[in-house]
């Protein structure tokens, strides 16, 4: 039987209404022990509006999930209205920069500088930095001589099936 292949990190977007539902904790941990299991991790993805409501109890929630192993992500980092002394204090483990910066890198010298302190930022309180919406080789070459950690985008790989994925995981496995 072929074995199925999973991504390292499996993260998955959540909206204010789920991350407040009175059963997130307990629906979070079986499906991270499922995915442990199968050798992978699963990270969430909130945005700032997440963030914004309740911040002290959405810290807490955050870090008794972190307690599990379950990891956090920053998305649309850039976009929201959070101010510095906030993102210093966040629970999470990387920030998203959102699409809309990397898809204007080229325009002008004033965004690459943005780009710039956003990883160094991120990467001084100790959070690694996901790049969305990579569309060509210059933005990845650039970006990893930023600094960034992780790309996303169509240049990497388009949104695929199931069984598509898991053939390209394996080939990305095998030439590691």
């Amino acid at each position: 039987a072929k074995r199925d292949i999973l991504p390292p990190i499996i993260s998955i977007n959540i909206s204010n209404r789920q991350f407040h539902k009175k059963s997130f904790v307990q629906d979070m941990i079986p499906l991270q022990a499922t995915l442990r299991r199968l050798g992978s991790k699963l990270e969430l993805e909130i945005t700032e509006s997440v963030l914004m409501e309740q911040p002290e109890k959405v810290t807490a929630l955050i870090q008794e999930l972190k307690t599990h192993g379950i990891q956090f992500a920053l998305d649309d980092f850039g976009t929201g209205y959070s101010s510095l002394t906030w993102l210093r204090q966040l629970p999470v483990d990387r920030v998203k920069i959102d699409r809309q910066f990397i898809q204007t890198m080229d325009i002008t010298d004033n965004n690459t500088m943005i780009i710039t302190a956003m990883i160094n930022l991120a990467h001084a309180l100790g959070m690694s930095v996901v790049a969305e919406g990579i569309e060509t080789a210059e933005q990845l070459r650039w970006l990893s001589e930023a600094g960034c950690d992780v790309g996303q985008g169509y240049f990497l790989c388009r949104p695929n099936d199931p069984e598509t994925l898991a053939s390209v995981l394996e080939k990305k496995r095998i030439s590691l």
